[in-house]
């Protein structure tokens, strides 16, 4: 770049040769950031203790209470004011082939 912070002028040919490489470190990019969302899908889940507190606006719920019988539940993770990050498991549906009691629901961390 020059001084004024402006690329360079070339021929569209030198263009051409720069912008297929440009795409091609593009599509690069796009594929391992594909591969990277496939491999979180296929993360391992664990149960999680359907007692668990979770700390909200009016104080502490348990886990369970949240989902008001739903079977999804769909939760951001969030820094705490003190710095520390604060984990907090997002949950899936269970499998048919699995139990669907409180005490088994699955979850993700995020």
């Amino acid at each position: 770049m020059t001084a004024v912070n402006t690329p360079p002028v070339v021929s569209r040919r030198e263009w051409l040769t720069a912008i297929d490489t440009l795409r091609a470190r593009e599509k690069a990019h796009t594929r391992e950031g594909d591969a990277i969302a496939a491999a979180r899908r296929r993360l391992p889940m664990t149960e999680v203790d359907p007692s668990t507190p979770l700390v909200t606006g009016t104080g502490a719920v348990p886990l369970i209470d949240v989902f008001e019988g739903r079977t999804q539940l769909f939760v951001l993770s969030k820094t705490s004011t003190r710095g520390t990050s604060t984990r907090i498991p997002t949950t899936r549906r269970p499998n048919a082939s699995r139990p669907t009691s409180p005490g088994s629901l699955s979850a993700g961390a995020t």
